[in-house]
């Protein structure tokens, strides 16, 4: 047994396998690889964030968020992973209600910017 100096937790691991866990089969994975994607999976389940916030949060990308879900989580965190799923299904079913305020904010703040503009050139030939 030995305790872990970054996390504090006490793993079976020798020194020589502390960077790598190995997952079904043979393959092996880097700790902070693990690591990041518990992190990932933990953010995500208690702020209820899309796959685009947790990439902006963690700044990495929203292919690497996906990559430490789908494939990584399931194998370390089967259960984080359901939740996260959730998550995720939530996220899924309210997109098409978040994509309409986006647009709506961008025609919003479109047609506040072209009124602007109209003001501007009445008031310009206005004094010509």
């Amino acid at each position: 047994m030995m305790t872990d100096t970054r996390t504090g937790m006490v793993t079976d691991m020798r020194a020589d396998q502390i960077n790598n866990i190995k997952l079904k089969g043979e393959q092996l994975m880097q700790k902070y690889i693990a690591d990041r994607a518990i992190d990932v999976a933990k953010y995500i389940v208690e702020s209820k964030c899309t796959i685009r916030q947790a990439a902006r949060k963690f700044k990495i990308s929203r292919n690497t968020i996906q990559k430490d879900i789908y494939k990584r989580l399931l194998e370390i965190d089967p259960d984080l992973y359901a939740d996260v799923r959730t998550v995720f299904e939530e996220n899924k079913s309210q997109n098409h209600i978040r994509g309409g305020e986006a647009t709506r904010l961008r025609w919003k703040l479109v047609n506040a910017i072209n009124e602007r503009i109209q003001s501007e050139l009445e008031m310009c030939c206005d004094n010509n």
